[in-house]
Order: structure tokens, then C-alpha cells, then sequence
């Protein structure tokens, strides 16, 4: 009777290991959901992360892209204020030689295969900075063709004062020329009282008028000096230019003839003789007297003084 009551061996094995089956099904099952939402979670993330990493990307081309346009437009502008001076155009070198090293240099943290957010976000300062020493670079400009301006006024005020200085200094120069030319024509010696007379010597010295060739054995020239109050008191050379009846300027040798400047041109003389100059209109009388015998004409005879003629006359000998 008790050995009824007891449960079976066989029955109670089979039991226990149909629990122990479901629990790992369950173990299973729950593993692999776990594992279906830490995938799902995963997929999700890369995605976003995917996602963020493209828009990066995106943002870095355009940024890139910004920059280039950027720079060819500033250069543009900078061109645009070439060529108005030397000066000038130095700066504009040194100018667009500092952008471009700061192109360059955003360009390449924007270049970089993994570009961090802080290295994305250096870049785009140095892109506002850049803008930044730009718009200060066309100031300078500006303020430099302000200068420049102002220079080239002042430049153009100089010019026209240098320009009325000279035409006033012309104008000066031609009234000291006049001046000065008038002085020396006011200087110009003049003679009056002009006359001449043949002559002979008689015994004891004396002087006989002729006008008989035959008996003539000097010719004498006389003159005096016109007052002259600006020409200078000193000693004056006068050449007297004596024309025979053949109208050929005599030259004499052993009268002491010679030559002398006149009109730029060396002109024969047939006596000269030395005169103080005192401006008192004394009467100077020159004599000539020649070897041989006097031919019968007229003779016309000219004096000179100080490159100028004094004065001129005419005498006759039959």
C-alpha cells in the first residue's frame, strides 16, 4: 500500500527537465532580444553619426568653397587700387601676400581627412579673422589714396606755384635782360663835332689847312665824346677806319694798322689811338700820316670804340 503512494522515479525526471528546457528557451529568447535592441541601438547611432559626419562634410566643402570665392573677390578689389602709385602698389603687394598666406592656412585645417569640431571651428574663426583684416586692409587703402590725394593737390599747387615763380622769374629775367641790355646800349659812346681836315707842316710846326692832295702830308680827324653820365670814366681805345678813292680800307703798316672786333668779325682799322674817358666833350684830334703821297678823292673815314662806331664822315682832296 505505501509503495502506491510514492511517486515514480521515471515519472519525476522527465518533468524536472522539461522546466530546466523552458528556462534556457527563455534565456535564449531574451538574449537575442537584447541583442536585436543593442543592434538596433547601434544601427541608429551610426546613422546619426553617419548623418552628422555628411552634414561636416557638407559644411567643410562650402566652407572651402567660400573661401576661395572670398579671396578671388578681395583680390579683385585690392587690383582695383593698382596702379594709381608706386608707393601704393608696394603695399597692395605686401597686402595680398598676407591674405593669401591666410587662405591658405584656413584652406588646410579645412583639408583635413578627420577634422575635428574644435579644428572645424578654428577654421572658422581664422575665416571671420580673415574677413576681419580685409575690410581693415581696404581701409588702410583708402586712408593711403586720402594721403595720396592730399599729396597730389598739394603736388599740383606746388606746380602751378613753381610754374607762376618761373613765369614771374622769366618775366624778371627778361626785365634785368632789357634792363641790363638798355644800360649797356645807354653806355654806347656817341661822337659829335666830327670833322677832318688835310694838313701840312710848315717850319716852326705849325698847321696849314690844304686841299690839295698833292701838298696834303697828314689827314686830321677830330670829335669829341657825347656826355655820357652812365658809361665808365677810363681809358677807351678808338680805331679809325680810313677808306681810300677807291673805296678800299687803307692799311698801314708802318702806321701801326691792324684789327678789331666789330660785329662779331675782325675788321681792319688804319690807326688807333688811346683817349681817357672823362665826359667833358674835350675835342680829340688823331692824325694819320702816310709814307707815299696822297691820291686825289674822296676819302671816307669811320670811328669805333668799344665794339660800337662812334660816328662817321666824308673829306675830299683835289
Amino acid at each position: 500500500m505505501e509503495d502506491s503512494q510514492q511517486p515514480s522515479q521515471t515519472n519525476f525526471r522527465p518533468e524536472r527537465k522539461k522546466e530546466s528546457n523552458r528556462l534556457v528557451y527563455i534565456l535564449i529568447i531574451l538574449f537575442l532580444l537584447g541583442m536585436n535592441g543593442y543592434l538596433l541601438y547601434m544601427y541608429l547611432h551610426t546613422d546619426k553619426a553617419l548623418e552628422t559626419e555628411q552634414s561636416n562634410l557638407l559644411d567643410t566643402k562650402k566652407e572651402k568653397s567660400d573661401i576661395e570665392k572670398m579671396a578671388q573677390q578681395y583680390k579683385k578689389e585690392l587690383e582695383s587700387y593698382r596702379g594709381i602709385s608706386d608707393s601704393l602698389d608696394a603695399v597692395i603687394d605686401k597686402m595680398e601676400m598676407e591674405l593669401q598666406n591666410k587662405e591658405s592656412e584656413i584652406q588646410g585645417l579645412l583639408s583635413s581627412k578627420n577634422l575635428s569640431k574644435k579644428e572645424y571651428e578654428k577654421a572658422v574663426e581664422k575665416r571671420d579673422f580673415y574677413k576681419y583684416y580685409f575690410e581693415k586692409t581696404k581701409k588702410e587703402l583708402d586712408a593711403k589714396l586720402i594721403e595720396l590725394d592730399a599729396v597730389k593737390k598739394e603736388n599740383t599747387e606746388l606746380k602751378a606755384n613753381v610754374k607762376t615763380l618761373e613765369v614771374d622769374k622769366d618775366k624778371l629775367d627778361g626785365e634785368k635782360r632789357k634792363a641790363i641790355s638798355d644800360l649797356e646800349n645807354a653806355k654806347i659812346l656817341e661822337a659829335v663835332n666830327i670833322d677832318a681836315k688835310a694838313i701840312r707842316i710848315k717850319s716852326g710846326g705849325k698847321e696849314q689847312e690844304t686841299t690839295k692832295a698833292s701838298k696834303t702830308e697828314q689827314l686830321k680827324i677830330s670829335f669829341g665824346f657825347a656826355r655820357n653820365a652812365v658809361a665808365e670814366h677810363n681809358r677807351k681805345d678808338v680805331y679809325v677806319k680810313i677808306f681810300g678813292p677807291d673805296g678800299v680800307a687803307i692799311k698801314d703798316d708802318q702806321a701801326g694798322s691792324g684789327t678789331f672786333k666789330y660785329a662779331g668779325q675782325e675788321s681792319i682799322y688804319t690807326i688807333k689811338q688811346s683817349i681817357d674817358f672823362t665826359n667833358n666833350s674835350e675835342i680829340i684830334s688823331i692824325y694819320y700820316k702816310r709814307a707815299g703821297d696822297f691820291k686825289k678823292g674822296k676819302y671816307k673815314f669811320e670811328l669805333y670804340c668799344e665794339g660800337y662806331i662812334l660816328g662817321q664822315g666824308l673829306l675830299e682832296l683835289k
